[in-house]
């Protein structure tokens, strides 16, 4: 009889165990799962909300970057960075310029074809060095450490273009430009597109892209104003 009693409690815990825990799992679902619901379709909430990324940042006014120094100082470094490619489009532009100089031509022991052409490449030639390893160099040592040694390349190339005693120094300092340029091309961008203050950076990537066109500019009218200059 105390067998069939205990085992009649034990089925009526079962049941009534059993009982509250649907229950509560019930309520769980009822209060946590519940998803809140969307006014517009996903894909227009996706496409069609504003940029909610200046709810994060502090409001400074109006002219911003007039009232905090910091912010100044932070653009004008940015914009020093976004003209790592001048040099390039400089130095590129400017060899076409000196093509167009009889005296340079001379000094240069009168090039044509093949080796004439080696000039106008040698920049391009420097740069396809630099396939692959100037991403390695960025992903490895950071960005700041790849624009370094980039810069030197390109000022070592300046040295051996201004003092180019022969077509050969000639051609190894265009070699020396495009190298150092595209490292520092590709650690540029990157570093500009995350040191840059949000309002700011489409205008900061914008003026990265162009600094090639900048400089090459800058060489065309350069060469116009001293195309009439004699000497060497």
């Amino acid at each position: 009889m105390s067998q069939s009693r205990n085992h009649v409690f034990s089925d009526n815990d079962q049941e009534n165990q059993h009982d509250h825990y649907k229950k509560h799992a019930i309520q769980t679902q009822e209060t946590t799962c519940k998803l809140p619901s969307l006014s517009k379709p996903i894909e227009e909430t996706e496409s069609n909300e504003p940029n909610k990324l200046h709810q994060y940042l502090p409001d400074y006014g109006k002219y911003a970057l007039f009232r905090k120094p910091f912010l100044l100082k932070l653009t004008f470094i940015v914009i020093l960075i976004s003209i790592a490619n001048t040099a390039q489009g400089y130095i590129t532009a400017l060899l076409n310029i000196c093509q167009m100089q009889p005296a340079f031509l001379h000094y240069t022991g009168n090039p044509t074809g093949a080796v004439l052409g080696a000039i106008n490449t040698a920049p391009e030639l420097g740069g396809m060095i630099t396939l692959g390893l100037a991403s390695h160099l960025s992903d490895t040592l950071g960005r700041r450490t790849p624009l370094i040694i980039g810069s030197v390349f390109v000022l070592i190339a300046v040295v051996l273009q201004s003092c180019a005693q022969n077509y050969a120094m000639f051609l190894i300092g265009g070699l020396f430009n495009g190298f150092g340029g595209s490292i520092g091309q590709v650690a540029a961008t990157s570093l500009v597109s995350e040191v840059s203050y949000p309002p700011y950076r489409q205008v900061m990537s914008v003026i990265c892209s162009t600094s090639w066109f900048m400089g090459a500019n800058l060489a065309a009218w350069i060469g116009y104003g001293v195309k009439d200059v004699t000497g060497n």
